[in-house]
């Protein structure tokens, strides 16, 4: 129960990413309203897709066992699905195409992720995941600055692999014995990749001096990634270590931030 709750307010941080790196505090009140209103529209609507998606995924199980609650989740399910449409027209009215497509384009990878962890497609997880994190970090930076510069792209990428790593580790369980050889340098650098972009930026200046102590949780992840190599299995991970070191690259750059 407690590695759920923890996975869900993970999966749901990287939404605000952008907030991790630029200064919101020196917008004009009118400017601070329509952003604090469209990233409230984009929350809620990510939570009636999650919901809906679970939901779903409950029907679908019921009523592949013939079983007669499947009737009532289906309801539940269509209703969350309506709800989620007027939640996409709000959003719609008030934000650009670039910033519709792409919170599209994350409740699609979001959706896909979901239905092929439970319907025991990892394969397909292991790349919708990734991607649809990153889509997430991408659309907070659209919100906050709409645009999107080469740094923001790679920092969302970046994101994007870490949770996808952190919500892989979480269902290694469902994972089959012989593992495609690509899959476990993937995770590795999934893991690292994060803190070493964004130290990376600080040294050469793209970001300031305090990022840099992110390289920090790619030294302190070491220890725990060497059981891959060990074990040549990623069923050696434990769920609250690597959920542990994203909280703490999080709470860096949190830190960074408020001291830059």
């Amino acid at each position: 129960m407690f590695n759920t709750v923890i996975f869900i307010i993970i999966r749901f941080l990287p939404i605000f990413t952008a907030f991790a790196f630029i200064n919101t505090s020196t917008l004009e009140f009118h400017q601070s309203r329509a952003l604090f209103d469209l990233m409230l529209r984009t929350v809620i609507t990510l939570a009636f897709w999650s919901m809906t998606e679970g939901v779903f995924m409950l029907w679908i199980r019921e009523k592949n066992a013939g079983s007669e609650n499947s009737r009532g989740y289906g309801i539940v399910a269509l209703f969350l699905g309506l709800i989620v449409l007027v939640l996409l027209q709000t959003f719609r009215a008030q934000s650009t195409q670039a910033q519709f497509l792409v919170l599209l384009a994350a409740l699609a990878l979001r959706g896909m992720s979901r239905s092929s962890w439970e319907q025991g497609r990892p394969n397909v997880a292991l790349i919708a995941t990734p991607l649809a994190h990153a889509a997430a970090a991408l659309l907070s930076f659209l919100v906050v600055t709409l645009n999107i510069s080469w740094q923001a792209a790679l920092i969302s990428i970046s994101i994007g692999a870490f949770t996808g790593a952190v919500e892989l580790t979480l269902h290694t369980h469902m994972l089959p014995d012989n593992l495609p050889k690509w899959v476990l340098p993937l995770y590795r650098a999934s893991i690292f990749f994060a803190p070493f972009v964004v130290g990376s930026l600080s040294l050469f200046g793209q970001l300031p001096a305090p990022y840099v102590i992110t390289l920090l949780v790619a030294f302190l992840a070491s220890r725990e990634l060497k059981k891959i190599t060990d074990f040549a299995s990623l069923k050696s991970i434990r769920f609250t270590k690597i959920a542990g070191r994203y909280i703490l690259f999080s709470a860096i750059l949190i830190g960074a931030r408020l001291y830059s």
